[in-house]
């Protein structure tokens, strides 16, 4: 639900003082964990990081609005939010119809939904024009809800043009809701900006190896540096880093490379990774083809990103009155108290909260920010899948929550059977003492076989330039491939090498490549930190009783 960045830097025992990159490697979760759950374009959703709320030199008039929420099409704008869908059509969410007009930009907010779980909020956005340009993107730089005592309450919005209404029409969602019924709050829209598609020729060749360096040198990108690898005989990973010479254009860019051939966009093969900032100012993308896509033709290849175009530097506050009485006769909450014992540490189900939009399971367990045992979560409710997934709060990680949507058709009662599901099981190992001993280091690929606690692993290492690449990779899918891997240095400190790949968990590729930067020398031993062992078909089912015992 939250969209901040992860701070994470224990995994292991707290006594540690070196860590691997776990900000990259969480970062590589959520990536997957937000293609699967939400469904939805990046150019259709922008989710920017809420900041502090700050107060403007003068306020718009809040204006009585004529109720238009039954010519919007909200179940087209909420695919994936099935239970807001639910509360809307048993007549759930809190009638507000108010809005502002800033510069002939009006937002209207529509209606809430409130409940224990969460707080959404549905709004329009229309300008003067007779319609929105649908080739250019509408993006707030900040919005949220500020509680009575001035404090910034996070969340995530996304909109998308509608057909029918002929408007923008979006969501807020936050997962804070009142602590009583009722709670006065002030919504608050910051900044609107107005971004076009731009799109830069690039002299990209996918068989070369070797970094290529291309100077962008405008709209707020400096650089870009693309680096290509071949996987198999017919596929090929493009990493790209971009560097910014405007620090928040990070925030709107989306800088992806596009790939056209014979007039046709070439589409990309497997899950692409975007904007995974890797600690030196650069942010970091992985797309991956199919190299027979790229040849025998004529391929040409562009950056295409968003460039800001306009800006509104004003501010669209109303001050709400929300209200969840409405879901309160509908909500059901268990004390829980269900351990459950698993290869990558034991977690406790502390509690259920069940509401007509979704179901909220809270758990705990030792380890902060642990990794989560299963790629995929869905809660099994007397028969029918209810499709969510596993979250972290950054200020509680040790705290997981899972989330379910849950759909118009699907109601949970006390004698209701409910089943947490968990299916691909991702089991995380040390990788021990044993180091691997790479000889004869040069520009020339060396290649050699060697196991990993009895799976076969095939390493191959290369300079290319000062830096020194290790790669590998395994025939055995059961292998889910090398986290990070190390050198030990004379003081006996681990110098962890940078990952060039995303390694994305349950995604069938075990292949991973690090780097060591500024390497010297010919010989090297290096250690492998962790390792992943999948179980595609392994399920794990965890029965849930709500009924009350007396």
């Amino acid at each position: 639900m939250k969209e901040a960045e992860a701070l994470i830097r224990q995994w292991k025992d707290d006594s540690h003082i070196e860590y691997p990159d776990f900000d990259k490697m969480w970062e590589r979760i959520r990536e997957r964990s937000k293609s699967e759950v939400q469904s939805e374009s990046v150019k259709a959703v922008h989710r920017p990081v809420p900041r502090k709320w700050f107060v403007a030199a003068s306020l718009a008039a809040v204006l009585t609005a004529t109720p238009v929420f039954a010519a919007i099409n909200w179940e087209y704008l909420l695919p994936g939010r099935t239970g807001v869908q639910s509360a809307l059509q048993q007549g759930l969410g809190q009638t507000i119809e108010k809005s502002v007009t800033h510069d002939g930009v009006t937002l209207t907010l529509h209606t809430a939904v409130v409940d224990e779980n969460r707080t959404v909020i549905l709004y329009s956005l229309e300008s003067g024009q007779e319609t929105f340009d649908r080739n250019k993107q509408w993006r707030f730089a900040k919005m949220q809800l500020q509680d009575d005592k001035g404090r910034p309450i996070e969340g995530n919005y996304s909109h998308r043009w509608d057909e029918q209404s002929g408007k923008l029409t979006g969501y807020f969602e936050t997962d804070w809701n009142p602590e009583g019924t009722e709670a006065n709050v002030r919504f608050s829209a910051q900044t609107l900006q107005i971004l076009s598609t731009e799109k830069q020729p690039l002299s990209l060749n996918p068989l070369n190896e070797d970094i290529q360096t291309f100077d962008i040198d405008q709209d707020g990108i400096r650089q870009l540096k693309v680096q290509a690898f071949a996987q198999d005989e017919d596929k090929v990973t493009l990493a790209s880093a971009v560097s910014y010479s405007l620090p928040e254009a990070k925030d709107w860019a989306y800088p992806r490379i596009e790939i056209t051939k014979e007039g046709k966009r070439v589409k990309e093969s497997g899950v692409s990774v975007f904007g995974t900032p890797d600690g030196e100012g650069e942010y970091t993308n992985e797309q991956h083809f199919r190299l027979n896509d790229l040849q025998g033709g004529t391929a040409t290849y562009k950056l295409s990103y968003y460039r800001e175009e306009q800006r509104l530097d004003n501010e669209w506050n109303m001050e709400l009155e929300l209200d969840k009485s409405l879901m309160q006769n509908s909500t059901i909450t268990r004390k829980l108290n269900i351990p459950i014992e698993l290869p990558n540490g034991d977690i406790t189900l502390e509690e259920m909260v069940v509401t007509p939009t979704q179901v909220r399971i809270t758990a705990s367990h030792v380890r902060r920010f642990m990794i989560p045992q299963y790629v995929h979560y869905s809660l099994d409710v007397n028969g029918v899948k209810l499709r969510g997934g596993i979250g972290y709060d950054r200020d509680k990680p040790n705290k997981p929550t899972f989330r379910f949507e849950l759909p118009p058709h699907v109601r949970i009662e006390e004698d209701t059977p409910v089943t947490l599901v968990g299916k691909y099981e991702i089991v995380f190992r040390g990788g021990g003492s044993e180091s691997y001993r790479l000889t004869g280091i040069s520009g020339e690929k060396k290649s050699f076989m060697d196991e990993v606690n009895g799976y076969p692993v095939k390493w191959t290492y290369y300079m290319k330039g000062n830096d020194l690449y290790v790669e590998t990779e395994s025939a055995d899918r059961t292998f889910g491939g090398i986290n990070q891997t190390y050198q030990l240095k004379k003081d006996g400190k681990r110098l962890y090498g940078k990952p060039v790949t995303a390694n994305i968990m349950g995604d069938g590729n075990n292949r991973a490549v690090d780097v060591y930067p500024d390497f010297k020398g010919t010989d090297a031993e290096i250690y492998v930190w962790r390792y992943s062992i999948d179980s595609p078909d392994k399920e794990m089912r965890v029965p849930i009783e709500l009924r009350v015992s007396k």
